[in-house]
Parts: C-alpha cells; structure tokens; sequence
C-alpha cells in the first residue's frame, strides 16, 4: 500500500508546473498575431491600468516582464509616454511572474500597434 502511495504525485508539485508551463505559453502567445490583438483590446480598455506619472494624464500601460527567465521577478507596468516601468499598484499582479509577459512583448506591441502610442 505504501508503494502506491509513493506513486502518486504530490498535488502541489503538479499545480506549480502546471502554472509555470501556462505562464511560459502564455509569454509565446501574447507575441502571436492573435494574442497582440487581444492584448491590444485589453490595453485600450484600460485593463492594465494608467501611469501613475501626472505628465502621463493617465496613459494605458501594458504589462512586461524584466527578465524572461521564470523566478526571477514579478510583472511590471510599461508606460509607453514616459517609457518607464513600475510596480503595479493591485496586488494582484504582484505574484505573478514577469517571465509570463517577458521582455520583449511591450516592444513589439508599439511597434506593431503604433496607432496606439502615444
């Protein structure tokens, strides 16, 4: 009985590989033709939120990662009017893994949405 135990895989060791391999499919995604353009909905819908910066009259901001690497840091807030970046304020992105957006999707969004910068 115990060696079936053995067997079975620790539940949590599955749900956190199960989360990573999701974000890291979600960081390929969101640089596809159909994740820009689902990206581009939520930014001009405000999901991400607004610069916190007074000159940046509430811009949209997009999520980025700082690394790509997972484990390495928490999403960021891109300001494409001041090109800055910052800590979201909602702590519900604050657990989530800047790898799953990565460093090269806020780059690519302006360049592909240019109608969108400011």
């Amino acid at each position: 009985e115990d060696e079936d135990a053995s067997k079975i895989p620790d539940v949590s060791i599955v749900e956190s590989s199960a989360e990573m391999l999701y974000g890291l499919v979600h960081q390929r995604f969101i640089l596809t033709r159909a994740g820009l353009q689902a990206m581009a909905e939520k930014y001009e819908n405000g999901v991400f939120g607004s610069c916190p910066r007074v000159y940046c009259v509430s811009c949209n901001v997009v999520p980025c990662g700082r690394s790509d690497m997972p484990g390495v840091d928490t999403v960021k807030l891109f300001c494409p009017n001041c090109n800055d970046i910052f800590v979201p304020p909602s702590s519900r992105f604050q657990g989530v893994d800047g790898a799953f957006f990565g460093t090269t999707f806020a780059h690519l969004f302006f360049q592909t949405y240019r109608e969108l910068a400011p």
